[in-house]
């Protein structure tokens, strides 16, 4: 079946966040491919747990290197922080966290701690210095290249 989308934002398309099509394009919901979604975690400047949930990224990779392409806009915490520190943290949440991981988009400010204060515990990770989601099922700790 082929489907004919127009160059304006269809009237079913509703936003379920605040901004949701200032901050993105209505398009990129339409024609991307469905991802799984995962919490990026880092640390602010001021030593708090950021997360930005995101969908937009995998991991690409063989035998001896692995890498996690990520998709990220430039005027996030989260890009400045692993611009800054250069390690971050991937954390894949089950369908039970799912209000969860909303809830850090709610409490992003520079003083929040985003885990904690979304209902998650906060754990560290073994080889970043980058905080981990204890509650995820799988947590990739990652270097920026």
């Amino acid at each position: 079946m082929k489907h004919e989308i127009g160059i304006t934002q269809p009237d079913y398309l509703i936003e379920d966040w605040p901004n949701k099509y200032q901050v993105f394009s209505w398009l990129e919901y339409i024609v991307t491919v469905p991802n799984p979604i995962f919490l990026v975690t880092t640390y602010k400047e001021n030593g708090k747990p950021n997360a930005n949930l995101h969908s937009w990224g995998f991991p690409v990779g063989d035998r001896d290197h692995y890498s996690f392409l990520l998709a990220i806009m430039d005027s996030t915490h989260t890009f400045k922080n692993i611009l800054r520190t250069g390690e971050f943290c991937v954390n894949y949440p089950s369908f039970q966290q799912y209000r969860a991981c909303f809830e850090t988009i709610y409490k992003n400010g520079p003083e929040n701690d985003e885990i904690t204060e979304a209902g998650f515990t906060l754990e560290t990770a073994r080889l970043v210095g980058a905080p981990r989601i204890t509650e995820c099922f799988f947590n990739l700790e990652c270097k920026l290249e």
